[in-house]
C-alpha cells in the first residue's frame, strides 16, 4: 500500500496553505481596503438658483463628448514626466465623457441661456449644438510633493438653423495643485477644474447672445462638489 502521495498531499495542506493565508494576511489584512475598486463620480454644478428663461425659443442640443484615447477608460490616470500610469482600483462610475456631458448639459441649462437643453444627439429640430473633446483629464504627479489636476476641454457650438455656422470655438483649461494625493481630493480638484471650466464656457456663450450672467459678477462663483 503506496502512503507517499497522501503524506504529500498532508504536508501540502498543513504547512503551505497556512503560510500562503499568513502572506496574503500580510499584504490584505481586514484593515486594508487598497486592493478593492473604488468608484467616484462627478458632482460640479452651479450653487444657485435657474435663471429666467430667454423669451426666444433657443434650443442647445449637447451631443456625445469625445474624448482623447488615453483618458477613455474608467480608471484615473496619472502623468510623471512622459509616463502615462492607470489606476486600476480607483475609477469613474461610468466613462468620464459621459460624466463630463451630463454636468455640462446641467449647467448650461440651469444657465438659462437657451430656452431648452437637450442632452441627445438626435437633432429634432433647428437649433444650436454643442460638440466637444477632451483633451486631458488627469492628475499630474512628477512633482510628488504637489501633484495637479488637470482638465482641458474644447467646445464647438455650431447655429444648425443658420447653415451649421461656427458661433464660437474654444479651449478651456484649468489645473487645481493640492499637497496631499487621496483620490477623493483628485476628485475635489477635478470638480473645480470643471466648474472654472463650465463658468468661463457659459461666460463665451453668453457674450455670443449679447445677455449678462449672474455666474459673471464673480470670478469663481461658489459650486457643489462631492
Amino acid at each position: 500500500m503506496r502512503r507517499e502521495p497522501i503524506l504529500k498531499v498532508i504536508v501540502f495542506v498543513l504547512v503551505f496553505v497556512p503560510m500562503q493565508a499568513a502572506f496574503s494576511g500580510c499584504i490584505f489584512n481586514d484593515k486594508d481596503t487598497s486592493h478593492l475598486k473604488t468608484y467616484y463620480t462627478l458632482t460640479a454644478k452651479p450653487d444657485r438658483d435657474r435663471a429666467e428663461r430667454p423669451g426666444t425659443d433657443r434650443t442647445l442640443f449637447v451631443m456625445d463628448f469625445s474624448i482623447s484615447p488615453e483618458y477613455s477608460g474608467n480608471s484615473f490616470v496619472y502623468k510623471k514626466n512622459n509616463q502615462v500610469i492607470t489606476d486600476y482600483y480607483n475609477r469613474f462610475i461610468i466613462a468620464p465623457d459621459k460624466l463630463i456631458k451630463a454636468k455640462c448639459s446641467f449647467w448650461l441649462d440651469q444657465a438659462s441661456i437657451f430656452n431648452t437643453v437637450l442632452s441627445d444627439n438626435r437633432i429634432m429640430k433647428p437649433g444650436f449644438v454643442l460638440t466637444a473633446k477632451i483633451g486631458e483629464l488627469a492628475c499630474d504627479i512628477s512633482q510628488s510633493a504637489a501633484p495637479k489636476a488637470k482638465i482641458e476641454i474644447s467646445f464647438i457650438l455650431i447655429d444648425h438653423e443658420q447653415g451649421d455656422e461656427i458661433v464660437l470655438n474654444t479651449t478651456i483649461k484649468a489645473e487645481r495643485t493640492f499637497e496631499e494625493f487621496t483620490p477623493e481630493t483628485l476628485v475635489t480638484k477635478y470638480n473645480q477644474c470643471l466648474a472654472e471650466i463650465f463658468t468661463i464656457l457659459e461666460g463665451k456663450i453668453a457674450e455670443r447672445f449679447d445677455k449678462p450672467l449672474q455666474s459673471l459678477k464673480k470670478p469663481f462663483p461658489m459650486y457643489t462638489l462631492l
